[in-house]
Parts: structure tokens; C-alpha cells; sequence
């Protein structure tokens, strides 16, 4: 008898029941019966162990309190570099589960709650060939550079490769998919370009510079010697520019390309926040002033 996660396949884990006083196992069977296993202690503390351990690992699959799923597949391999052995195993997996999280929060204003973007998390779960469960959970927050190379795994099947700098730890992950489709669609929704429902790209126009600056006078300097291509601007669809809105809008971002990667940069504004200025000395030039935000994207190839 095989207890799972699907009902139409038999019983699963909510018809489990545990009984510590008396070390004890009660499985709820169809019609009313019920299967009760008498272990011994450390027999028992094994099962209950391996059922915890397997529960925590599953919980990474569900989004928490401020997460939202945005994309899930089975890949057709993975392969984790640079991680604890006794954590994950170093060789190729196959059929792992995958779940991309985008962290979101609700911030409170005078004007009303606001959804800013807090980066993303990505889940993964080994699949049925894998002997022992194991799982991977990765944080990719917004104050840390993404680092990406598109692939081609066994067979030719397109791979994707994620490495992220943590300073004492620097995971490199390996994920090769069924189609391009796939590996395209989960890179752009990192990248912040997948065009929701009601959303549309407003503006597209070449860059030759960008760079970011405070008041200060610090500022980001690396950003200047970088190869800019072109610039994107989505915002949500109103069906009319004039009428669009800018202030408060939760779409609005600004994806910017360079030779090897992209930054995106979501513009959560209030009243009076945002300003433009024209350069009288540099007529191709455009600054734009706005408080300090938290959700910036960067993500860089290898």
C-alpha cells in the first residue's frame, strides 16, 4: 500500500495519524476501515523524522505570506554546483520539479497599500527516479546581481544557468528544459518583461548611456562603462496613453539592455515623486530624480 499526495491514487498523508504515547500509525482506509501499525520506538521516531523532513521540503513548493507562483514545470534535468553534497546531490537530476515565487509586499501610504516588488525565490523538488527527496530553495533578491548563460544540456535541449553571489556561498544551478518556450518564458519573468493581462510596452527607443546617481554624489559607476543597447517602458494598458497612469501605477518599469544582460527598474512613485529634467549643454540627455527604491533587477550573462 502506497500513501501519496493524490487521492484518485489512493490514501494520502491527510489520512495519516500519529500517536506518540504509544508509538503508533493509523491510516483511514475507504468504507470506514482503518489500518493501525504498532512499531517500536526507534522505528517510530524513524517514520516520523522521514515524514517531517518530507513535509519541510514540500512546504518550499507552496507560496508564502508575500510570495506569488508565477511559473512551474518539470525540467528534464537539474544539476546544482558548489552546495553541500548531504544537502543536494552533485549529479544530474531528472524530472525535478521547479516553481518560480515573485516576492511581493504591500506597503502602506496615505495614498493607499501599494504592491512593490521584493525579488524572487525558486523552489525545486527531486522527482520520482530519485530515490531519497530532496530539495533546493533559493532566494533571488533584488541587492544581488543575477548571473545567466543560455546552454544547451544532452541531447541539445536548451539549459539554463543561474549563479548567484551570496559572498560566502555562490550556488551555481543548471536547469534544462523540454523547449525553448520554457526556458525563455522563466528568464523573461526574471527579467521583469513578460507583459501581464492588461499591460503594454509603451515606448522602445536605443540608449547609448545610463548611469545612476545620489545627491551625494555616489552612485553606481560600473554602470557607465556598460555597452547600453535599447530601452523598453511597460506600463498598464488604459487604452490611451494620455489617460495611463504613472503615479501609483504597480506595472510601471523601465527595461534597459546592454550587450550582456539587463536591468530593470520599477518605478513606484507617489505625488511629486518623479521628476524630469532637460541638460541645455547635452540635448540628447534626459534626468529623471525619485526617492531611493528597493526592487531593481539586474541580471548579467557569463
Amino acid at each position: 500500500m502506497c500513501v501519496q499526495e493524490e487521492r484518485s491514487r489512493g490514501p494520502t498523508w491527510e489520512d495519516v495519524s500519529w500517536s506518540s504515547s504509544n508509538n503508533t500509525l493509523d491510516l483511514r482506509l475507504p468504507r470506514g476501515f482503518k489500518l493501525r501499525l504498532n512499531c517500536n520506538s526507534h522505528d517510530f521516531r524513524n517514520l516520523v523524522g522521514i515524514y517531517e523532513f518530507q513535509q519541510k521540503i514540500r512546504a518550499t513548493m507552496v507560496p508564502g505570506q508575500d510570495e506569488e507562483a508565477v511559473f512551474e514545470t518539470t525540467v528534464k534535468s537539474f544539476q546544482c554546483f558548489d552546495q553541500d553534497p548531504h544537502a543536494f546531490p552533485a549529479e544530474p537530476l531528472t524530472k525535478c520539479q521547479v516553481k518560480l515565487f515573485e516576492k511581493i509586499i504591500i506597503q502602506k501610504a496615505a495614498t493607499g497599500p501599494r504592491r512593490m516588488h521584493r525579488g524572487f525565490r525558486t523552489a525545486l523538488i527531486t522527482g520520482p527516479n530519485t530515490k531519497n527527496l530532496r530539495g533546493l530553495n533559493q532566494e533571488l533578491l533584488p541587492g544581488i546581481a543575477i548571473q545567466f548563460g543560455f546552454l544547451r544540456g544532452d541531447g541539445g535541449y536548451p539549459a539554463l544557468l543561474l549563479k548567484v553571489d551570496e559572498g560566502k556561498t555562490k550556488p551555481k544551478m543548471v536547469f534544462t528544459f523540454e523547449d525553448v518556450a520554457e526556458r525563455t518564458r522563466f528568464h523573461a519573468l526574471l527579467i521583469g518583461s513578460v507583459l501581464g493581462r492588461e499591460e503594454m510596452v509603451f515606448s522602445e527607443i536605443q540608449i547609448k548611456s545610463f548611469g545612476v546617481a545620489t545627491g551625494q554624489g555616489g552612485g553606481l559607476n560600473r554602470l557607465n562603462a556598460l555597452d547600453w543597447q535599447n530601452l523598453r517602458v511597460i506600463n498598464s494598458d488604459a487604452h490611451d496613453t494620455q489617460s495611463t497612469k504613472t503615479v501609483l501605477s504597480e506595472q510601471l518599469r523601465v527595461i534597459m539592455e546592454f550587450k550582456t544582460g539587463s536591468l530593470t527598474d520599477r518605478f513606484n512613485i507617489g505625488p511629486g515623486e518623479l521628476k524630469f529634467r532637460l541638460d541645455i549643454s547635452a540635448l540628447n540627455e534626459l534626468r529623471l530624480w525619485r526617492q531611493p527604491q528597493e526592487d531593481m533587477t539586474i541580471v548579467v550573462s557569463q
